[in-house]
């Protein structure tokens, strides 16, 4: 019996080899990618603030520091007069008491706090909503024939004006306004339809009737989405001329500190602060518009990189055809953080396991980037070498002819990747460019492909 569940229908939309990857072989990265980790405890705040006084549900919690729950701390039940801000604060702090070695404890503090300020934000704002919880974590799992089971797990089955519905918590980084595209995509998306179905298939079953939902009462209908859309803020470093005021002083924000100086470090209440010396701002002073690039790998954080201001960050991760081993070369937590600070990512590509690899990094990263390709000495044999040398890689392997280079190469372009074409099709761009035909016409034409002038890199008002 093969298991179905909307996590995994929505992997193999994005991409088979990444559903081959999770769901057939199981595999699964060694530590929880940042978006996982913040969504996981987004909903947990959301959960333990709209909790009711009862039975706590403390099995659902599994901490391995310490057998106190954070909840009702150990008594079994929730008080009347429980403040559940209060549990909050203890979950947050036994969630977030160690900081994993491959993150940088400011960034770690820091997505506590925005965590945080996010909930009690929400309870202040939706705490008295008229809408009452009636189950939490209903699981489901039906067979839809003799291949194919069907399993998941609701969040909430939420009562709202008189009407049984589906509630779900989600978190993203993406723009959720009124006319964001993020609605309009929840049309396409799978897991609301699939839960409604489950839903209502469990309802005249009866498997709900433990929580007062009868098979002969109405359908449930419709689903509340409650999306977070996660905050941009960083931390910032003082000025020279606040750090000075804040070391004599102790106060910032009308809150005192303790400072504690020695020859070469800063303490402030016992911890020692991050801090770098003040030639970079005499630089932008002279010349405010200045833009540094930092070429990389990918595979070292930056320490204080972030909180400059024009810093453009080049990351070229290394690929298969690298012949490096994978966990040298893909850091998944250092190449999150590149792709929060919007960096550019550039791949050398020459088979299609390279190309595999940066669909699956798209997918977890969300990141634009290029694709370039591997130069490497050929015979010329009527294009570019560049170009045959990508093409003899894809024969090599998969038999894939020019022709369908080209579609394939498009159709990456067409999932948010920019081309450098021209190390592709070097020959025709520089007799377009030439004849100056890209100043007239802003498309042209090869082997029946479009081409136009925003799929190429303009550098000093030059194709590069």
């Amino acid at each position: 019996m093969r298991p179905q569940s909307a996590t995994s229908i929505a992997d193999y939309k994005r991409c088979s080899i990444l559903f081959y990857l999770c769901h057939v072989l199981r595999l699964r990265p060694i530590e929880k990618a940042e978006s996982l980790r913040q969504g996981t405890n987004w909903h947990k705040c959301l959960e333990i603030l709209t909790m009711v006084p009862g039975k706590c549900p403390v099995s659902t919690y599994h901490f391995s520091d310490g057998p106190v729950c954070p909840v009702c701390e150990n008594t079994g039940f929730i008080r009347k007069d429980a403040d559940m801000r209060e549990a909050l604060f203890r979950y947050m702090n036994e969630a977030y008491a160690t900081c994993p070695p491959s993150i940088d404890l400011i960034d770690w503090e820091t997505e506590q706090t925005i965590l945080l300020y996010s909930a009690i934000g929400w309870d202040w704002y939706w705490g008295n909503d008229k809408v009452d919880t009636i189950a939490r974590e209903v699981h489901f799992a039906r067979e839809i024939n003799s291949i194919y089971s069907r399993r998941g797990t609701i969040d909430r089955i939420i009562q709202r004006g008189g009407t049984i519905s589906l509630g779900e918590y989600k978190s993203t980084s993406k723009p959720i306004d009124p006319g964001a595209f993020y609605w309009s995509h929840l049309k396409l998306d799978s897991q609301l339809t699939m839960y409604l179905i489950e839903a209502r298939h469990m309802q005249l079953a009866g498997e709900l009737r433990q929580y007062g939902i009868k098979a002969t009462d109405p359908l449930i209908s419709g689903m509340l989405y409650d999306v977070w859309h996660k905050p941009k803020i960083k931390p910032k470093k003082l000025t020279q001329a606040n750090t000075k005021k804040f070391i004599a002083s102790g106060e910032y924000f009308g809150e005192k500190f303790k400072i504690t100086e020695s020859r070469t470090e800063i303490y402030v209440n016992g911890v020692e602060v991050e801090t770098s010396i003040g030639a970079l701002p005499k630089v932008t002073k002279k010349n405010p518009n200045i833009v540094i690039e930092i070429e990389t790998n990918g595979t070292i954080k930056p320490l204080g990189g972030k909180f400059l201001g024009d810093v453009i960050f080049n990351v070229s991760p290394k690929l298969k055809n690298s012949g490096n081993e994978y966990k040298k070369r893909i850091i998944y937590d250092t190449l999150g953080w590149f792709s929060e600070m919007d960096a550019n990512f550039k791949f050398v590509i020459n088979s299609p396991d390279d190309i595999d690899e940066v669909n699956l990094f798209s997918f977890i990263f969300e990141a634009g980037h290029y694709l370039k390709a591997k130069k490497k000495e050929k015979e010329h044999r009527g294009y570019s070498e560049v170009f045959y040398y990508l093409l003899e890689g894809f024969e090599d392997s998969e038999g894939i002819d020019r022709e369908s280079f080209l579609h394939l190469i498009l159709n990456k372009r067409d999932a948010g990747i920019i081309l450098e074409i021209e190390t592709i099709l070097r020959d025709e761009i520089t007799n377009w460019r030439e004849k100056r035909y890209w100043k007239l016409f802003p498309t042209f034409e090869f082997d029946g492909f479009e081409f136009d002038s925003s799929m190429f890199i303009v550098k000093n008002k030059k194709i590069i």
